[in-house]
């Protein structure tokens, strides 16, 4: 070793050993290990078993980006667009009286007519009154054991022009989300989400954007409850045709597939996805323009305007 080598002497002899077996020398290896003290180490007695407890993807549920790529080469008919169409309305539905009903009410009155027909035909309903907690009166349901088939949230609807506060149906969503991801649940429970002011066919009514919010548990909570189906209502109110609307609610709250419906008189429709070709547009960015782009030192921002640099002179 030289004299400036630092470090331990068997680090050193033993480096120096891999460089040369490294190189293509040949090592007497049992007389290396000819001193080398073995210990005993106990195995057990079963052989290894390799056991896998990965979560394989259910058949079928595998989107590529190349799978769809094959199905449809050109990139101008990978788009869709939002549409709606008349649909029936659900058959073959259990009776009312099956299960037990949790109602959280509304400011305007629809919910003491849905209440009163539910009643009528021998179902229990326990009522919460509007502006009031639903998850604490699903909770105390539950610890009595009687975790309700059926939930109907009318909080959403609102009297004609009137607003909701600031996030209040979608923390009531929550609230009851969260205590259903804590109690035995049924086999399923439907929660039937009824608002006004999510869509207008023909300006039959005012739109009410903060109510959009109610979308997110609704398409969300089924993938992260198990056994949980909802479905969003939209209807206009106050309108005519009260008890037809309430007959309506009642046929949605019990069954059917459609994830968005909107009632009208006596139409029913239900929201779909429907293939858009969108064709390349002329670039429209114009010479030495000035684009101001909000959040620009972010990830996103930054591509942006990466992207607008090399497009145009910008």
């Amino acid at each position: 070793r030289g004299s400036r080598d630092a470090g331990d002497d068997e680090e050193l002899i033993l480096g120096a050993l891999g460089r040369l077996w490294g190189a293509g020398v040949v090592v007497d290896w049992p007389a290396f290990y000819q001193q080398e003290m073995r210990r005993r180490v106990p195995l057990p007695t079963y052989p290894f078993e390799r056991q896998r407890f990965w979560i394989d993807a259910a058949p079928g549920c595998a989107v590529t980006a190349a799978g769809v790529a094959a199905g449809k080469s050109d990139l101008a008919d990978w788009f869709y667009l939002p549409s709606w169409k008349t649909a029936l309305p659900p058959v073959s539905l259990p009776a009312a009286d099956e299960g037990e009903w949790l109602v959280l009410s509304d400011a305007t009155g629809l919910a003491g007519k849905l209440i009163a027909r539910l009643r009528s035909s021998g179902a229990t309903v326990h009522e919460v009154a509007a502006g009031e907690e639903g998850g604490a009166a699903l909770a105390a349901r539950a610890r009595a054991g009687r975790v309700p088939r059926w939930i109907v949230s009318l909080a959403g609807v609102t009297p004609d022009g009137a607003e909701l506060p600031d996030a209040a149906g979608f923390n009531a969503l929550v609230g009851l989300a969260r205590v259903l991801g804590e109690v035995p649940q049924p086999e399923a429970v439907r929660l039937t989400i009824v608002a006004n002011g999510l869509q207008a066919f023909a300006n039959e009514q005012r739109l009410q954007p903060g109510k959009a919010l109610l979308h997110g548990p609704a398409r969300v909570l089924p993938r992260e409850l198990p056994g949980l189906q909802t479905r969003v209502v939209d209807i206009v109110w106050p309108g005519a045709g009260e008890d037809a609307l309430v007959d309506a609610l009642l046929i949605e709250a019990r069954g059917g597939e459609d994830d968005f419906v909107a009632l009208r008189g006596r139409e029913r429709w239900v929201q779909t996805a429907e293939p858009a070709r969108i064709e390349a547009s002329p670039r429209r960015l114009r010479e030495d323009g000035v684009y101001w782009i909000t959040g620009g030192l972010g990830g996103i921002g930054l591509v942006l305007a990466e992207d607008l640099a090399r497009r145009a002179r910008v």
